[in-house]
Protein backbone atom coordinates (compact mmCIF):
# COMPACT_ATOMS: atom_id res chain seq x y z
CA UNK A 1 0.00 0.00 0.00
CA UNK A 2 0.88 3.63 -0.35
CA UNK A 3 0.60 5.93 2.66
CA UNK A 4 0.29 9.45 2.29
CA UNK A 5 2.54 11.60 4.96
CA UNK A 6 -0.16 13.02 6.90
CA UNK A 7 -0.75 10.02 7.76
CA UNK A 8 2.47 8.30 7.67
CA UNK A 9 3.45 9.42 11.46
CA UNK A 10 0.33 7.71 13.46
CA UNK A 11 0.44 4.86 11.03
CA UNK A 12 1.73 2.37 13.50
CA UNK A 13 -1.84 3.34 16.22
CA UNK A 14 -4.02 1.96 13.55
CA UNK A 15 -1.70 -1.43 12.83
CA UNK A 16 -1.15 -4.56 14.60
CA UNK A 17 2.19 -5.45 15.79
CA UNK A 18 3.17 -7.83 13.31
CA UNK A 19 2.38 -5.23 10.50
CA UNK A 20 4.31 -2.16 12.96
CA UNK A 21 7.44 -3.86 12.69
CA UNK A 22 7.19 -4.14 9.10
CA UNK A 23 6.86 -0.45 8.78
CA UNK A 24 10.63 -0.60 9.05
CA UNK A 25 11.28 -1.84 5.72
CA UNK A 26 9.61 1.09 4.01
CA UNK A 27 10.61 2.51 0.73
CA UNK A 28 11.93 6.21 0.52
CA UNK A 29 9.19 8.88 0.13
CA UNK A 30 8.07 9.88 -3.80
CA UNK A 31 7.72 13.33 -5.22
CA UNK A 32 4.45 13.78 -3.07
CA UNK A 33 6.04 12.35 0.24
CA UNK A 34 4.08 8.87 -0.11
CA UNK A 35 6.04 5.60 1.38
CA UNK A 36 4.94 2.40 0.22
CA UNK A 37 4.51 -0.28 2.72
CA UNK A 38 4.13 -4.07 2.40
CA UNK A 39 2.11 -5.06 5.59
CA UNK A 40 1.01 -8.23 6.97
CA UNK A 41 -2.60 -8.17 8.46
CA UNK A 42 -3.77 -11.13 10.51
CA UNK A 43 -6.74 -11.49 8.32
CA UNK A 44 -8.83 -9.87 4.92
CA UNK A 45 -10.94 -8.78 7.70
CA UNK A 46 -9.06 -6.97 9.71
CA UNK A 47 -7.09 -5.65 6.88
CA UNK A 48 -10.27 -4.01 5.70
CA UNK A 49 -11.50 -2.57 9.02
CA UNK A 50 -8.14 -0.84 10.10
CA UNK A 51 -7.71 0.21 6.26
CA UNK A 52 -10.65 2.22 5.96
CA UNK A 53 -10.77 4.16 9.25
CA UNK A 54 -7.56 5.99 7.18
CA UNK A 55 -9.73 6.91 4.13
CA UNK A 56 -7.93 8.37 1.01
CA UNK A 57 -4.91 8.79 2.98
CA UNK A 58 -3.65 5.12 2.05
CA UNK A 59 -4.04 3.27 -1.09
CA UNK A 60 -4.35 -0.59 -1.21
CA UNK A 61 -2.20 -1.60 -4.51
CA UNK A 62 -2.64 -5.55 -3.88
CA UNK A 63 -4.37 -7.45 -2.97
CA UNK A 64 -7.37 -6.59 -5.99
CA UNK A 65 -9.87 -8.14 -3.83
CA UNK A 66 -8.63 -6.07 -0.81
CA UNK A 67 -8.77 -3.31 -2.94
CA UNK A 68 -12.29 -4.26 -4.11
CA UNK A 69 -13.77 -4.68 -0.81
CA UNK A 70 -12.59 -1.06 -0.01
CA UNK A 71 -14.28 0.17 -3.10
CA UNK A 72 -17.32 -1.55 -2.17
CA UNK A 73 -17.50 -0.76 1.90
CA UNK A 74 -17.01 2.92 0.69
CA UNK A 75 -19.75 2.66 -1.75
CA UNK A 76 -22.11 1.44 1.10
CA UNK A 77 -21.29 4.36 3.27
CA UNK A 78 -22.02 7.04 0.82
CA UNK A 79 -24.85 4.99 -0.26
CA UNK A 80 -26.40 4.65 3.16
CA UNK A 81 -25.99 8.71 4.53
CA UNK A 82 -26.90 9.77 0.62
CA UNK A 83 -30.41 8.02 1.14
CA UNK A 84 -30.33 9.31 4.76
CA UNK A 85 -30.44 12.79 3.85
CA UNK A 86 -28.30 15.00 6.08
CA UNK A 87 -26.29 11.73 7.51
CA UNK A 88 -28.95 12.36 10.87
Amino acid sequence: MRVSPEVLANLQYYLEERARHSMKRQSAPDAEGWVTLDLPFDSFVTARTRLLGLGRSVEVLTPEPLQKSLVDFAEQIVKFYGESGNGN
